[in-house]
């Protein structure tokens, strides 16, 4: 820090450095969210009372969760010059290790957008489940990783940025520059809400479960060590080429009564909803609201 600088451009500074340390304990966020999956998918959910947080890896988006990081690397090289080049890359190099394993459980707050159903209601054949948010058992907040679970999950909206956005890049390694960076800034802050601009209309709501799996620490009991961490987490095979570790999040125990506000059935779906409801009174789950058939004239036929 360049304690010579006038006090009002310290003060500034201060400003911008608390801005991206400070962790965000409380985010707004809509009374019902929605899950858009596949039939098969829907079932597993309602009979198990779990979702599947997959790996950020197996996100549709290939900058999911880098995307930030890609822009702070991308504005770098375009600034780095002979009296910088090492500050920056010290950096980069602090920024890139901090950050972990992320494990995404998405949702939308539209309950019925046709591109929804194209790219994750299985091309309009599946549902969109239509979840209290407060009864998903996960606080609106930015997660961050420490020692306690409690802090390693949250549920919030996202933003949607370009990936030529470079006003917090810029800022961020301004501070870098000037010295404010000993440690790096709430890294989760930054890159775990922010996706590309490309996916905006999908209007995303995310569940994300921090975990680190370079070390060997229990995902269950953080403040345990484990010696075999691969015992802790679930995996399925993805497009028959890829393999994805995922995490379950329990919403609803055994004979206790969940509910759910609505249903809507995709605009391919041809469910019976008689026998959709006896399937879900088997499982304890209430539906307030009804089944809702999507508006779509959609047809893959």
């Amino acid at each position: 820090m360049n304690i010579n600088k006038p006090p009002e451009e310290i003060l500034k500074d201060v400003q911008i450095f608390q801005k991206y340390s400070i962790k965000r304990e409380s985010v707004n966020l809509p009374n019902l969210v929605y899950h858009y999956c596949s039939l098969e998918s829907f079932y597993k959910i309602i009979e198990s009372g779990e979702l599947f947080l997959s790996h950020q890896s197996a996100m549709n988006d290939k900058s999911d969760s880098r995307l930030f990081f890609n822009i702070l690397v991308k504005r770098a090289n375009q600034i780095a010059n002979e009296l910088n080049a090492e500050i920056l890359e010290k950096f980069l190099r602090l920024f890139y290790i901090n950050m972990k394993d992320y494990f995404i459980a998405s949702f939308s707050a539209e309950s019925d957008l046709l591109n929804q159903w194209l790219t994750y209601g299985d091309k309009g054949k599946g549902v969109s489940i239509g979840f209290y948010t407060n009864s998903l058992d996960v606080s609106p907040k930015i997660p961050y990783f420490s020692q306690s679970n409690e802090t390693g999950i949250g549920i919030f909206p996202l933003e949607y940025i370009s990936d030529t956005n470079f006003e917090i890049a810029d800022e961020l390694l301004y501070l870098a520059c000037e010295g404010w960076f000993t440690t790096p800034p709430n890294v989760e802050n930054l890159i775990l809400t922010k996706k590309h601009k490309s996916f905006e209309n999908e209007k995303e709501i995310r569940i994300v479960e921090i975990q680190d799996m370079r070390l060997n620490l229990n995902p269950d009991f953080l403040m345990l060590r484990t010696n075999n961490i691969g015992k802790h987490y679930e995996y399925r095979i993805k497009n028959s080429d890829q393999f994805v570790p995922f995490r379950k999040l329990k919403f609803r125990y055994d004979n206790q009564k969940y509910h759910i506000n609505n249903i809507w059935l995709g605009p391919e779906n041809n469910c019976n909803e008689k026998h959709l409801t006896l399937f879900l009174e088997k499982n304890n789950t209430v539906l307030d609201a009804g089944i809702c058939k999507s508006s779509s004239p959609y047809t893959n036929r």
